[in-house]
């Protein structure tokens, strides 16, 4: 009898073209983790000799992994990468264009040709999605030594320092390529059979070579600050315990009693006192008349203040790595002089700079360059007309800038308008003098006598500058002119101030006390005054600035003092 097969049999194939499925495309994964935990068994001796040597031949998977991981649980370090990754983001970007091309006088060509240059990088850095990621990244070249970004159309993409091998090492029987190669695998060694070179110049790459690498000196600095940050909390753990010390006599006990008895209580005894010494607590009890004991309870936090100075010491030595020695503003207090403050701002301002200079060159040599010769706008040795431009806008302090243009003109020096304006940061020029107003009653001092008015208020002014130094010094402005022309009609019968009239009221400014020029108010106040004590004075008005009394400086200030007494 036949058995039947319980084996299922297999469909028969239909006749017709096999069509395999169609595979996806997938991007260039990046680099792989190093698969090793670097800092539980991390050392110093392992960072100087190991991890240096390594990074001195090229190879970054293990040096710039560890690095990655100390900053990361490490305040201090992180800390440091990320101010600094923070300062060149914080920077703006624009493209700049030539200033032959630049302005009515540009050649015609050279102006269309820049414009057409600043276009073609304008739209191609506006692709670009993760700008401020891919700045952050180049910026990572001040603690590595190195940045590489990845050239695609709408990204650059960030290479791990530890995907990346520059192959630097020289051997016995090779020299080395200089070549900078991508470490998929993050291996500890070079394979350049299975480890696709990364060229820049248009090629796919961008890389930027820093001047120094701070890397292993802020591992070795970091290492040490996590272990006095470990210290410190055993040292705080510790005191809390309110740790109970016993301070015996002179009898201590003997461990080489010849009674078995007491030798075995003695030994119990100094395990106690060794255990206390430890910083541990402890009761002991002798119960020897001849050999008192003392209980006392050691202060909280006995190694803090040591601690904390270790750690800020070790804040300031990463600051100096990081910025060449050149800055300690990260790791000091706040509170420090303005003059310190300001010292320190331009100084980090000038690094800044130097680290954008950096990353421009890059990126004109490995995405300007090839987009501009792409698009046909630049030839071989030619020079470009346009360009990305990293930096921030320099600040104007136009409080500055005005005292140096006074004290210029208080020394008979001429200031070009284009030049003062530049200082200050605002367009300034002079103003012109009104148009003559018809004559009679309310003409204006400027009707006449605008040239004399500006000498009595260059004269006003100077007087005031030397009075009242590092303050404001009166305005005189129309309004000013107004009032004078307002005391004029009322008490020396004129339509209009005249020249004999500022003559007048420049006698009358003679012995005015520094108060009365502090602002035009007070100036006001003042001459009006003096003329009211005039009147009293039985004076006619219009004889001349002698026939107002001049005061000493007590009566003058105790006028002044009188006229503010009455507002």
């Amino acid at each position: 009898m036949a058995t039947k097969s319980s084996t299922p049999r297999k469909k028969a194939l239909r006749n017709g073209p096999s069509i395999p499925p169609e595979k996806p495309k997938i991007e260039p994964r990046r680099g792989r983790l190093p698969y090793y935990e670097p800092i539980r068994t991390l050392t110093a001796r392992q960072i100087e000799d190991t991890l240096r040597v390594e990074a001195n031949k090229g190879l970054f998977a293990r040096p710039a992994w560890t690095f990655h991981e100390i900053a990361k649980v490490c305040s201090l370090v992180g800390d440091k990468v990320r101010f600094w990754k923070a300062q060149v983001a914080a920077l703006d970007w624009r493209i700049a264009v030539a200033e032959e091309a630049q302005g009515d006088a540009a050649d015609p060509a050279t102006a269309a040709k820049a414009e057409a240059q600043r276009a073609a990088l304008v739209g191609r850095y506006e692709r670009i999605r993760n700008l401020k990621i891919a700045l952050k990244h180049l910026a990572l070249a001040r603690f590595y030594g190195f940045a590489v970004l990845r050239v695609r159309e709408t990204g650059l993409d960030p290479v791990d320092p530890w995907n990346v091998i520059h192959d630097v090492e020289w051997l016995t029987e090779r020299e080395p390529t200089f070549g900078w190669y991508f470490n998929k695998r993050a291996e500890a060694m070079l394979w350049k059979d299975r480890m696709p070179r990364m060229e820049g110049c248009g090629c796919g790459y961008v890389i930027r070579e820093g001047d120094d690498s701070s890397m292993v000196e802020l591992m070795r600095l970091g290492l040490r600050a996590m272990r006095v940050m470990d210290f410190r909390e055993k040292d705080l753990e510790a005191a809390a315990k309110r740790q109970v010390v016993a301070l015996t006599g002179g009898n201590l006990p003997r461990a080489d009693s010849a009674d078995a008895e007491e030798r075995a209580e003695n030994e119990r005894l100094i395990a106690s006192l060794k255990a206390v010494r430890d910083g541990d607590s402890a009761v002991v009890a002798k119960g020897d008349p001849a050999c008192p004991t003392e209980v006392v309870f050691a202060p909280a936090s006995r190694g803090l203040m040591y601690y904390n100075e270790s750690l800020s010491q070790l804040d300031e030595w990463m600051t100096k790595a990081v910025t060449g020695g050149m800055l300690t503003m990260l790791a000091m207090p706040t509170g420090i002089g303005s003059g310190a403050s300001e010292e320190h701002a331009a100084t980090l301002a000038t690094l800044v700079a130097d680290e954008a200079a950096g990353i421009m060159e890059a990126l004109w040599r490995d995405v300007d360059e090839p987009t501009l010769r792409e698009a046909g706008l630049l030839e071989t040795g030619e020079r470009p007309l346009a360009w990305f431009e990293l930096g921030g806008e320099e600040k104007k302090d136009p409080a500055a800038a005005a005292a140096v243009l006074v004290q210029l003109k208080q020394a008979g020096k001429k200031v070009d308008d284009a030049l003062a304006s530049e200082m200050l940061g605002f367009e300034v020029e002079d103003a012109p003098d009104p148009a003559p107003a018809p004559g009679g009653a309310g003409a204006g001092l400027f009707g006449g006598f605008g040239n004399r008015a500006r000498e009595f208020a260059d004269a006003l002014r100077n007087r005031a500058t030397d009075y009242v130094e590092g303050k404001k010094a009166v305005r005189l402005d129309g309004k000013f002119f107004d009032f004078l022309e307002h005391l004029a009609n009322k008490y020396g019968g004129k339509a209009e101030a005249d020249e004999e009239w500022l003559d007048q009221i420049a006698g009358m400014i003679e012995d005015a006390p520094p108060d009365a020029f502090m602002d035009s108010a007070a100036l006001e106040s003042w001459i009006e005054a003096k003329m009211r004590r005039g009147e009293k004075e039985g004076v006619k008005n219009g004889k001349g600035k002698d026939d107002y009394k001049p005061l000493t400086g007590d009566e003058a200030q105790a006028l002044f003092d009188e006229i503010m007494g009455d507002k």
